[in-house]
């Protein structure tokens, strides 16, 4: 990693010793601000993204350069531990990149990559180029900051008084439009809604919350911001946009959930903007006031110099919006919005080479990705602990702390396997795009630097060598078992026989849930492996299957477990046998003569089996310690220390040196 410096915007820090850090790694220093509660992390220089723009790239081919070979600056600075999931960022580019005029040029960054155009940056790097020195001769009250923006060239009018910049800030925009108008659209969860798509340098959806049974104002965030995301992915699958002049520009950056209002009033209307993967905008978006004022003009709901008031239902921060003219014969037209920005301050980052999460890291989705892996490994190693203490019969009893410390192994390892492949995705995960696999985790390859190996790697690790291991342990239960021929291990007491027969349930448990997880994972590692080896085309249908079928194994285990252990709470104490500890349970567990039950399980035909095997001709007497059969049998084996079952030989009672093994011998079920 290049060295990178902030030039003239080290915010005064340069006398300051930095903290230790890699000699070779870098130093990112950036001034810190907000503009109507959206937070702006402006980079002043990034010396890899000037020379390449020294090459004569535009923005647009700029921004594609710095997404492959710089994104590692995106990552470190967006995501935590640096940034967090609504971070903002803009790089300054200056040199032959600001050329024609501008004063700068800049590349606007985002949690999941990169954006064509940002209101509220624009009004935030107006105030910066006038404060920093980038407009030579900046003039009183207010000086025009012409920047270049992916999406065309844009200019903020900055008050000045000589000594420093003020607010408010405005813009105005690139020819903004609408692309469609009353389009209905089909979204899961919601049914039918009519939308309507503007761009104002970047496309947007909209439509009134109240489509989706919500309240933009009163509704719950989340629940705002999920049905924006089902608006967005809908949109994208079923209308395909289009730019007149570029088709870098033609994607869906997201939706804006309004209040309704589209009619002109003084009053001021109300919408949220969620955009790219799930980020929530805490200001009224100025691009997205921008699209709206179009899409208003195209409506005929406001006239040219119409000024609207715009409101953010999350911070409840204002902007001002007005359609200021026509744009040559297109029905298009150029729009200023108006809004205030805010320094926090300053900032300087480094690098330890050998941290882990150097590069960040995305929670949310790193979490999603843990949680399937967790899943997975948490099954294996409850059927190892299965074998273990069916089959190995360990002698030491694990106990609640290693158990513990075992599942926490198990999550940690979980979350780091996963964590790589979203600390390396690069630009616009989310976006749709032909033939990618975009199930849970294993997002479109192109986008990580990982690529195909790694997704490949984590199937097999992850899900692959799992069931090989639930499989191997499984298959030896199922043979020493065996229920047809013998009992699981030497009974030797009441006790004893009760924790076989919780051992057994258990374990029939575990392998009802193995075959659930099997056949829910199975579509999913088999397109991902196809996937990673040869890129193959999926339809929508079979991605939207195999991603259904996995998630919907997180709801059957609990449906199993409730079907299978309605003891649960009592099996999950120290003693798994005390939900059975009763006399009662004891008798109606042994078969007794004159009742037939049905249906009669195969431990009930098992033990029948044995009883009228060892009982001997009729009429002969047993020991005390060979009790007859039927409740004599219940009533011995709760009094009596003797070996019920065993693979070879006769019941007998046991010596006081078995004993005293048996005594040594203790279950290590997790």
């Amino acid at each position: 990693m290049a060295e990178q410096g902030g030039g003239d915007a080290d915010g005064g820090g340069a006398g300051r010793a930095l903290p230790p850090h890699s000699p070779s790694g870098v130093v990112l220093q950036t001034v810190e601000m907000h503009t109507g509660g959206e937070p702006l992390r402006i980079i002043p220089r990034l010396e890899a993204a000037e020379q390449a723009a020294a090459a004569g790239l535009s923005l647009l081919s700029l921004r594609r350069e710095v997404a492959a070979r710089q994104d590692h600056v995106r990552r470190a600075l967006m995501h935590e531990p640096r940034g967090h999931a609504g971070m903002y960022g803009a790089v300054v580019v200056r040199g032959a990149a600001a050329a024609e005029g501008a004063h700068l040029a800049a590349l606007f960054l985002h949690c999941a990559g990169y954006s064509a155009m940002c209101g509220h940056a624009v009004m935030g790097l107006g105030r910066f180029a006038l404060d920093y020195g980038l407009v030579p001769a900046p003039t009183r009250p207010e000086t025009a900051v012409r920047l270049r923006c992916p999406c065309g060239p844009v200019t903020a009018f900055v008050p000045w008084d000589g000594h420093r910049s003020g607010n408010p800030v405005r813009f105005h925009s690139v020819p903004a439009f609408a692309a469609a108008t009353d389009l209905a659209i089909d979204v899961p969860g919601h049914g039918k809604v009519v939308v309507d798509i503007g761009y104002g340098g970047t496309f947007y959806a909209f439509l009134s919350a109240e489509q989706l049974g919500l309240d933009v104002c009163s509704s719950k965030t989340r629940d705002l911001v999920s049905a924006a995301s089902a608006v967005t992915e809908a949109v994208k699958k079923q209308f395909k946009l289009h730019h007149p002049e570029s088709e870098d520009l033609a994607f869906l950056y997201g939706t804006i959930l309004t209040d309704g209002k589209d009619a002109f009033t003084e009053e001021p209307t109300t919408n949220i903007c969620v955009f790219a993967d799930e980020q929530v905008d805490r200001s009224p978006t100025g691009s997205g006031v921008t699209a709206r004022i179009a899409l208003q003009y195209h409506k005929g709901l406001i006239q040219l110099d119409q000024t609207r008031t715009f409101r953010s239902s999350t911070t409840g921060s204002l902007f001002t919006g007005k359609a200021e003219a026509k744009f040559g014969n297109y029905n298009a037209v150029i729009v200023e919005v108006s809004g205030e920005a805010f320094y926090t301050g300053t900032a300087t980052f480094t690098v330890e080479e050998e941290d882990p999460l150097k590069h960040g890291f995305f929670f949310n989705a790193a979490l999603h990705a843990g949680l399937g892996i967790a899943a997975t490994l948490t099954m294996a190693l409850l059927s190892f602990d299965r074998y273990c203490a069916i089959v190995r019969q360990p002698r030491h009893k694990m106990g609640r702390r290693r158990a513990a410390q075992l599942l926490a192994a198990v999550w940690l390892a979980a979350l780091a396997l996963a964590g790589p492949w979203y600390g390396l995705a690069g630009e616009e995960r989310r976006e749709a795009r032909p033939g990618a696999y975009r199930c849970v985790y294993v997002l479109p390859w192109g986008s990580s630097r990982l690529g195909p190996p790694y997704g490949a790697a984590l199937i097999v690790l992850c899900y692959l060598l799992p069931f090989a291991v639930m499989c191997f342990c499984h298959f030896n239960i199922c043979r020493v078992v065996r229920l047809a021929e013998s009992r699981v291990r030497p009974l030797t007491t009441y006790g004893h026989l009760l924790r076989a027969y919780g051992e057994m349930r258990t374990a029939t448990t575990v392998l009802i849930m193995i075959v659930s997880i099997i056949c829910c994972w199975g579509p999913y590692c088999i397109l991902g492996l196809a996937a990673a080896a040869g890129r193959l085309p999926f339809s929508p249908t079979m991605d939207a299957v195999a991603s259904g079928m996995a998630w919907a194994n997180g709801a059957i285990n609990p449906l199993i477990y409730a079907a299978r252990n309605p003891n649960i709470s009592v099996l999950l104490r120290r003693s798994r046998e005390g939900g059975y500890r009763t006399r009662n349970n004891m008798v109606a567990y042994l078969s007794v003569p004159g009742r037939q039950p049905q249906p009669r399980s195969r431990a009930e035909r098992v033990r029948e089996r044995y009883i009228n095997r060892h009982s001997g001709p009729p009429g002969s007497g047993l020991s005390s310690s060979s009790p007859a059969s039927g409740g004599e049998l219940a009533m011995w084996a709760c009094k009596t220390p003797a070996v019920l079952f065993c693979r070879d030989g006769q019941p007998d009672t046991i010596s006081e040196a078995t004993l005293k093994a048996k005594a040594g011998t203790i279950d290590t079920s997790l």
